[in-house]
C-alpha cells in the first residue's frame, strides 16, 4: 500500500514537472520579441503586419501616458519589425526612418477601414508555389504584395514600392470611412486614430500638456501639420539664419584686427564653415527629431539642411588644407627652400579639393541625389565639359612644370618676355592657376601658369656675377692728363 502511494506521488510529481516544462516552452515559443516578421507569402506578410500593429494598438491602449508623450510611435518595435513588411529599396538611406514610420501608420489606417478577404482566401506558400504567383493585390484596391526578385531580401513577399509611395493618397480617400468593427487598431483616443496622433503630437521632450493650453487655431492642419508645428519650424529656420548672420558679422570684425598674423587669420576662417555645420545640424535635430516634421516639409527641410552641412564640411576641409600647408611651409627647413613650400601648398589644396568633392557627392548619394550616374552618362556633354575645363587643366599642368623644372622660385628676381616687351620683377606666388610677379614699378602682374611656363625666363637671382657695360661721356675739351686721371680713378674704384 505504501509503495503504491509513493509510485502515485512520483507520477504526480513527474506529470507536474512535464506540465510546467511544456507551459514554459509554450510561453517561450509565443514570446519572441526579436523574431523577424514572416514574409514567406502574401498571407504571411499581411498576417504578420496586422499582428504587429495589433500588438502595438494594445500597447497604446494600456499606456495612454506614453502615447500622449509620443514616444511609442517611434519605438524600434514599430520601426524595425513592422517596416520589414514594406519594400523600401527606393528610399534613400537618410530618409528611410522617416518614410517607414509614416507609411506604416497610414497603411494600418487604410487596412482598418477597407474590407479585407478572409485569411484562408489569401495565397499562402502552397498556392504561391502551385500557381507560380509573383504578386497579389487586395481585392478592389491597389494595395499590392509582391515577391522580391532581387536584392538581399530576394524571395520575400513585401508591400510594393508603389503601395508605399501611394499610401498617403489611399488614406486621403478612405479617411472619412468609419473603422471596421473588427479593425485591428481603430480609434485609440480622443483625437482619433494612429495618424492623427502622429500628426499632432511632438516628441517626448516637448510636454504634450502644452497642446491643452494652445488656441484652437494652432491645431488647424495645413500641409499635414498643425499650425503650431509650422510656426515652430519657421522659427527654427529663421533663428538659424540670424545666428549665422551674427557669426558672420563677428568673424569679419575679429579677422579685421588680426591682419598682422596670417596663421590666426587662417584659423579664424574655420569659424564660418564650422558654425554653419553646427547650426544646420541643431536645426535638423529640432525639426526632425523634436518638432517631428512629416512628409514633404520634413523631406525638404532635412535635405536642404544636410546639403548645407555637406557644403560647409567641404568648405571647412579646404580651409583646413590651407592651414596645414601654411603650417608646414613656415617650418625652418621649408623656409630655406621656397619651391618646396609652393609644392606643399599645391598638394594640400588638391588633396583637400578631392576630399571635399568626394564628401559632397557621397553625402548627396545617401539622400538619393547621386551625381555619379550623371557624370557617367554625359557622353557628348562630357566632351564639352572637358573642352570648357581645358584652360584650367593647362594651368594646373603649367604649375606642375614650374614646380618640377624650377626655372624660377618664389622670391626670385627674373626677366621675362611679354606682349609689351621684356619685363623685370620678383616672383611672389606660384598658385594652382596663375603666377604673380611684383614689377619694379610695384605693380602686381598675374600670368596664367600655362603661359608663364612657356615664356623665356631669365632668372637674375641665380647669377654669380653681374656684367656691367657703361659708357662714360667726357667733354670734348678734356685734356690727355685729365683722361689719364679718370682712367686711374676707375682702376682704383674697380
Amino acid at each position: 500500500m505504501g509503495m503504491k502511494i509513493i509510485k502515485n506521488a512520483c507520477r504526480f510529481m513527474i506529470s507536474c514537472g512535464l506540465l510546467f516544462l511544456f507551459t514554459t516552452t509554450l510561453q517561450a515559443l509565443e514570446s519572441h520579441p526579436l523574431e523577424p516578421a514572416d514574409t514567406s507569402s502574401p498571407r504571411a506578410t499581411l498576417r504578420s503586419f496586422q499582428k504587429i500593429m495589433g500588438e502595438y494598438g494594445d500597447l497604446l491602449r494600456t499606456d495612454m501616458y506614453t502615447l500622449k508623450q509620443g514616444s511609442v510611435l517611434r519605438d524600434d518595435y514599430l520601426d524595425h519589425k513592422a517596416a520589414s513588411c514594406l519594400n523600401l529599396n527606393n528610399i534613400s538611406k537618410e530618409r528611410i526612418n522617416d518614410v517607414d514610420d509614416v507609411a506604416i501608420v497610414l497603411l494600418q489606417e487604410v487596412l482598418d477601414r477597407i474590407e479585407l478577404p478572409p485569411y484562408e482566401k489569401i495565397p499562402d506558400t502552397t498556392v504561391v508555389q502551385n500557381e507560380k504567383l509573383s504578386r497579389w493585390t487586395i481585392p478592389k484596391t491597389e494595395i499590392t504584395i509582391a515577391k522580391v526578385e532581387e536584392d538581399k531580401r530576394e524571395g520575400e513577399w513585401l508591400f510594393t514600392q508603389e503601395t508605399v509611395a501611394n499610401v498617403k493618397n489611399f488614406y486621403e480617400i478612405v479617411k472619412e470611412l468609419p473603422y471596421r468593427p473588427d479593425a485591428v487598431v481603430g480609434s485609440i483616443g480622443p483625437l482619433g486614430g494612429l495618424y492623427t496622433y502622429r500628426v499632432f503630437l511632438p516628441e517626448e521632450s516637448f510636454p504634450s500638456e502644452w497642446l491643452d493650453h494652445m488656441p484652437a487655431w494652432t491645431r488647424t492642419v495645413y500641409l499635414e501639420h498643425p499650425v503650431w508645428k509650422l510656426l515652430a519650424i519657421v522659427l527654427v529656420l529663421v533663428s538659424s539664419c540670424l545666428i549665422f548672420a551674427l557669426i558672420l558679422l563677428l568673424d569679419r570684425r575679429i579677422r579685421a584686427g588680426r591682419d598682422d598674423d596670417e596663421t590666426r587669420v587662417l584659423w579664424w576662417k574655420l569659424v564660418l564653415p564650422v558654425g554653419a555645420i553646427a547650426i544646420a545640424f541643431i536645426a535638423d535635430e529640432l525639426i526632425d527629431e523634436q518638432i517631428d516634421a512629416l512628409g514633404v516639409i520634413d523631406a525638404v527641410t532635412e535635405t536642404g539642411l544636410w546639403i548645407v552641412i555637406l557644403i560647409s564640411s567641404a568648405w571647412a576641409i579646404l580651409r583646413l588644407g590651407d592651414i596645414v600647408a601654411h603650417t608646414i611651409s613656415w617650418s625652418p627647413k621649408i623656409q630655406t627652400k621656397k619651391e618646396y613650400a609652393a609644392l606643399i601648398h599645391l598638394f594640400c589644396r588638391v588633396l583637400s579639393l578631392i576630399v571635399g568633392t568626394w564628401l559632397v557627392l557621397e553625402g548627396l548619394d545617401r539622400f538619393g541625389l547621386s551625381l555619379f550616374p550623371l557624370f557617367a552618362g554625359l557622353g557628348v556633354g562630357g566632351f564639352a565639359v572637358a573642352l570648357a575645363v581645358r584652360p584650367t587643366l593647362e594651368n594646373l599642368i603649367g604649375n606642375i612644370i614650374l614646380m618640377v623644372d624650377k626655372p624660377v622660385s618664389i622670391g626670385d628676381f627674373c626677366r621675362f618676355n611679354s606682349p609689351g616687351g621684356k619685363r623685370i620683377g620678383i616672383v611672389e606666388k606660384i598658385g594652382l592657376r596663375s603666377t604673380r610677379v611684383r614689377m619694379r614699378e610695384d605693380t602686381l602682374v598675374t600670368i596664367p601658369n600655362a603661359e608663364f611656363s612657356q615664356l623665356q625666363l631669365e632668372n637674375l637671382s641665380s647669377r654669380e656675377r653681374t656684367l656691367m657695360r657703361a659708357t662714360l661721356a667726357l667733354r670734348y675739351e678734356t685734356t690727355a692728363d685729365q683722361l689719364r686721371y679718370v682712367l686711374a680713378q676707375l682702376r682704383k674704384m674697380m
